[in-house]
């Protein structure tokens, strides 16, 4: 049940992953890792921009190409034994232009999630880099506050006495 639970999880929030990466990389980065951060969102802002441009201005030829292989693909032969006029037609227009249309949008969102899979595994990278210098930081206080430990009596130390 849960990896359904996180298959409609993924599936409706795509992005989100990425929301919290950046969001927990905003707590722990100093100034040299939040100009490296800075790099990598620009860079990724820009293939998307690129995408979406390259969406826009390469839509009626994308578009175009995906109906011609529809229309290809249903005026190919299709071994069926029934007779031709009991047989239908493969040539809806306004279904071949709907299908043609959902295949571009689908490509170009692939396109987009590809991006945001990239820049998910270079935060996550930056993540775990950052979480490493915080506790290479903070491992002297940590032990420090374990050899100071001023809890009273038996708690603190635990003696068998032997008659």
């Amino acid at each position: 049940m849960s990896e359904l639970s996180d298959q409609v999880r993924a599936h409706f929030k795509p992005r989100g992953d990425l929301y919290e990466l950046r969001h927990n990389l905003a707590r722990v980065m100093n100034e040299t890792e939040w100009q490296k951060f800075r790099k990598v969102t620009e860079e990724f802002g820009g293939k998307r921009n690129f995408a979406k441009r390259a969406f826009e201005l390469d839509y009626n030829q994308r578009f175009d190409e995906a109906r011609r292989r529809l229309i290809d693909e249903a005026g190919s032969i299709k071994r069926s034994f029934v007779p031709k006029f009991m047989g239908s037609d493969h040539f809806d227009k306004t279904e071949i232009n709907r299908r043609a249309d959902k295949q571009v949008r689908d490509a170009h969102e692939k396109d987009l999630a590809r991006i945001d899979v990239v820049e998910t595994g270079v935060l996550r990278d930056m993540l775990e880099n950052c979480e490493k210098r915080v506790m290479e930081r903070e491992k002297p206080l940590r032990d420090f506050q374990k050899a100071v430990d001023r809890r009273a009596g038996s708690d603190r130390r635990v003696r068998s006495w032997s008659r």
